[in-house]
């Protein structure tokens, strides 16, 4: 997927991005978008493991148990993640 978009860019804009006035600046803001999704992405597994270690402790305590694991188990809902 980056190689094809660095080729696209490549075709239509050349080499001049590695020298565009002003670079520097977008690059910095990209990257506040990165860390930003990179915290979205480590909220959501943090659900998921919660709700995956919710079951796990029901199922020691109730070996029968049988889960819908679309209702009865977040795997990224809206709880807490604290």
């Amino acid at each position: 997927m980056l190689t094809v978009r660095l080729e696209a860019g490549a075709k239509e804009y050349g080499d001049r991005s590695f020298y565009k006035p002003g670079t520097a600046e977008e690059i910095l803001q990209e990257l506040v978008d990165v860390a930003g999704w990179a915290f979205v992405a480590w909220v959501q597994m943090r659900m998921r493991l919660q709700g995956l270690e919710l079951a796990a402790q029901q199922l020691v305590e109730d070996p029968s148990r049988q889960f819908d694991t679309e209702r009865e188990v977040n795997l990224g809902g809206d709880d807490d993640c604290n």
